[in-house]
């Protein structure tokens, strides 16, 4: 597939030959590495492994195969890496729509007085339930578009995918633990108000 000839800098090199792959060859090598594992993607350029090997090495073209984890979740349509049971991102979701249920509880077994003392409390409050006065901290960036190698570029969406689902954990778990709070201190109330009657 290849030969070494004398070229005038004094060196050897070794220069590829042009008609042991043609166009649509070098195209479906380009096309389909890091797609492919090496003996299938031979099998779909027309050669064997090892001139395969050679022209790969000649384009500077990676064969490794990344064998990505994250798959489409049919219940939020994001990329997600899943765990045991599926999504996390959904199963904290139904977590914290739990937590929600249970902070409305506490919430209305509050007498009116109550509720407005701790309205007027804004950190007791409901409105600051919605109000967002926490800053949160920033998602991840999309990894850039660099002429890496096929392999590496799935790799950097793999980390990419991760790294969102991380912020979407983080966040979902941050709004978890502020309505179990926030339910926590509406029972105390009641609490007190049980024990001084």
């Amino acid at each position: 597939m290849g030969k070494s000839c004398w070229v005038p800098s004094g060196r050897w090199l070794q220069v590829f030959e042009p008609d042991l792959l043609r166009l649509s060859q070098v195209r479906a090598l380009l096309r389909y590495a890091g797609w492919l594992d090496p003996p299938a993607l031979a099998d779909v350029v027309g050669v064997t492994v090892p001139e395969l090997a050679e022209a790969a090495r000649f384009f500077r073209v990676d064969l490794r195969r990344f064998d990505s984890q994250a798959v489409w979740c049919s219940s939020c349509g994001c990329q997600r890496v899943p765990g045991k049971g599926g999504c996390p991102v959904c199963r904290k979701r139904e977590t914290l729509a739990r937590a929600k249920a249970t902070e409305q509880a506490a919430w209305e077994a509050l007498t009116p007085q109550e509720r407005e003392r701790l309205e007027a409390r804004s950190s007791y409050g409901r409105r600051h339930a919605q109000a967002d006065t926490m800053r949160r901290p920033r998602k991840a960036d999309y990894p850039p578009a660099l002429p890496f190698s096929e392999y590496a570029r799935r790799e950097a969406r793999e980390q990419y995918v991760l790294a969102l689902q991380a912020y979407d954990l983080a966040q979902l778990q941050r709004d978890f633990r502020s309505s179990q709070k926030r339910a926590e201190r509406w029972r105390d109330v009641a609490r007190r108000r049980g024990g001084s009657s």
